[in-house]
């Protein structure tokens, strides 16, 4: 088994679907149904656009995706795509002076289970509360509602941030030690962008991490006009449940592989599932309604 590597995505579905998890991550790698895959170039499009500022890089990139849709479903991605982008570069201006990382790559490994774990949050706010520093770990949503799988991915996001920063904090200071110098010239990675922001006091302390989702869509918002919602703080009290809930994912993950078994799991997001025509599951569901449908029709 090559993967050693767990994202959220991964872990979700996994845990929603053991066969679509075995074929998405095997020999259908990228398969996916007509609706995710446009949502898919959607957001991939407001993610590349919404990196640079350059009018005619963004037209190239607008018209690179467009193309890979029907014709009867460009007008409406356009629009989408516009409306975000557009909501994006309105927020992303008022951050002012704020320090902010573009697709920061958070990665830790554990030493338990010989997985690393993997996050990859669109942005990465540096601000202050009334406790000290904040990192605010931002991920862009093209809907306008919050749903329950975004506010697990944060957590996650946030659990990794975490980790990564507590590694570097050990690794700097114990180099620092043995060098017997001041831990200012051995920090590197994240930490060190922390350092540069706030100056040693994150070295000492726990530095909070808020956890942020910023919607672009014009669908449905509960949330009114308010585009950053904050879904609280990643609590380190949880860690260790947390990790615990992790690692019996990567658990089952390594026994699914070990014995080649990747039972199905029905549920409402079958009828959406690229891979349900050739799945037992999905036929016995089907069955299953059509004899209560007939039992419906003679009573």
């Amino acid at each position: 088994m090559a993967m050693r590597t767990l994202t959220h995505e991964r872990m979700e579905l996994f845990l929603r679907c053991q066969r679509k998890f075995r074929k998405t991550v095997g020999k259908h790698k990228g398969e996916v149904s007509k609706g995710d895959q446009v949502a898919a170039i959607i957001g991939k499009a407001v993610e590349l656009v919404t990196a640079t500022s350059d009018p005619k890089e963004r037209s190239i990139i607008i018209e690179a995706a467009l193309q890979q849709l029907p014709d009867e479903e460009q007008t409406d991605a356009l629009r989408r795509v516009e409306t975000c982008v557009s909501r994006s570069d309105e927020i992303r201006s008022d951050e002012q002076t704020a320090k902010v990382l573009t697709q920061y790559q958070f990665k830790w490994f554990d030493e338990v289970t010989g997985w690393s774990l993997m996050a990859l949050p669109d942005f990465v706010r540096f601000a202050r509360d009334a406790r000290g520093p904040v990192i605010q770990v931002i991920d862009e949503k093209t809907a306008g509602h919050i749903t329950n799988y975004q506010r697990r991915m944060l957590h996650f996001f946030g659990f990794v941030v975490a980790k990564q920063l507590d590694e570097e904090k050990r690794a700097a200071i114990a180099e620092a030690q043995r060098l017997d110098i001041h831990p200012t010239y051995t920090v590197s990675g994240f930490l060190a962008e922390l350092v540069n922001e706030f100056g040693l006091e994150v070295l000492y302390s726990n530095t909070s991490i808020e956890l942020v989702i910023r919607l672009l869509g014009d669908n449905d918002n509960p949330e009114g006009e308010q585009r950053e919602v904050s879904i609280g703080f990643h609590k380190r009290a949880r860690q260790w449940e947390q990790l615990a809930e992790i690692r019996e994912v990567i658990s089952g993950i390594q026994a699914a592989f070990d014995a080649d078994d990747f039972p199905a799991k029905t549920d409402w997001n079958c009828d959406r599932c690229p891979f349900k025509l050739d799945c037992p599951a999905y036929e016995a569901l089907l069955v299953a309604k059509r004899a209560e449908e007939a039992l419906a029709d003679t009573a």
